[in-house]
């Protein structure tokens, strides 16, 4: 129903541990042609999976975060270009956050992140059932560094391939109904 392939830490999971482990958060990224929306909002609603964040980057949408059995699901739209596949994201890496609290809690950024991939392909796994990035080690260069293969027990990130731009972004954290009503303005 969902058209998403895993990303990040759980594609890393799957592709170096063989296991579709649990970090602190299930990461997966729309495929090419589909956006965060209120019908994908639907659909996880459907699910029993509500809305707790979304994160923007300039005006535009690019992660809606949500939880089911108080397990935290990140869907990430990527930018799907000719030879490229971008990923953007509130500098929340190496920024400290300006916070507004209200019905929500907004995390404001002056910066934002970008890391380039080459262009993403997937394929079917047959034993995971999902489609896959024919290009994982490429991404996982890309976003966690040369020394992606040796497991960590904390945050691991080589910022090398990390491009930092002068672009506002926010994280919007709070209750599904709230967040939605501050989406639909």
């Amino acid at each position: 129903q969902i058209s998403v392939f895993p990303m990040f830490g759980t594609l890393l999971s799957i592709y170096r541990d063989r296991e579709f482990t649990y970090a602190d958060d299930y990461d997966f990224a729309l495929k090419d042609g589909h956006e965060l929306d209120f019908e994908l909002i639907s659909k996880m609603e459907k699910l029993d999976v509500f809305l707790i964040g979304y994160s923007v980057v300039g005006s535009e949408l690019v992660e809606l975060s949500f939880e089911f059995n108080s397990i935290r699901i990140d869907l990430f739209k990527l930018d799907y270009s000719s030879g490229f596949t971008i990923h953007r994201c509130p500098n929340f890496r190496k920024e400290r956050a300006n916070i507004v609290y209200s019905n929500v809690v907004q995390k404001n950024y002056s910066t934002c992140f970008i890391v380039k991939y080459n262009k993403i392909e997937l394929s079917k796994d047959i034993h995971w059932g999902l489609d896959i990035p024919l290009n994982c080690e490429d991404i996982f260069i890309n976003h966690y560094g040369l020394d992606w293969q040796t497991p960590k027990k904390n945050n691991f990130i080589d910022f090398e391939k990390y491009e930092f731009m002068n672009t506002k972004s926010y994280i919007v954290e709070g209750e599904h109904k709230r967040l939605l009503e501050l989406l639909n303005k």
